[in-house]
């Protein structure tokens, strides 16, 4: 049960990351967690866009692992998210 909560807890922190612009909205292979609590987790994201009329919006999925255990726990965690920088384009504004 920790597990699965730890679990939650990463995908929901890399999503909310996602949101605002910190960590770009874009596929990555497995990568390690950074926080010293998270060692031994593992993360991958894919993404697809969600309609050709909705420019920026995108179905993300978080898949986090903790590759430490003996018996490895995925979790997966998919949100639609509107990119920031894509949403910044649109409007012209520049990212800081």
């Amino acid at each position: 049960m920790q597990r699965s909560a730890q679990a939650v807890n990463i995908a929901r922190s890399i999503l909310a990351e996602m949101e605002i612009g910190q960590v770009e909205i874009v596929d990555t292979s497995e990568t390690p967690c950074e926080d010293d609590e998270d060692e031994g987790w593992t993360y991958t994201i894919t993404t697809e866009d969600v309609a050709d009329d909705a420019p920026g919006l995108k179905k993300v999925t978080v898949a986090v692992t903790d590759s430490d255990s003996f018996r490895p726990h995925t979790y997966h965690l998919t949100q639609w998210i509107l990119d920031p920088a894509a949403l910044a384009e649109q409007t012209g504004e520049t990212r800081p």
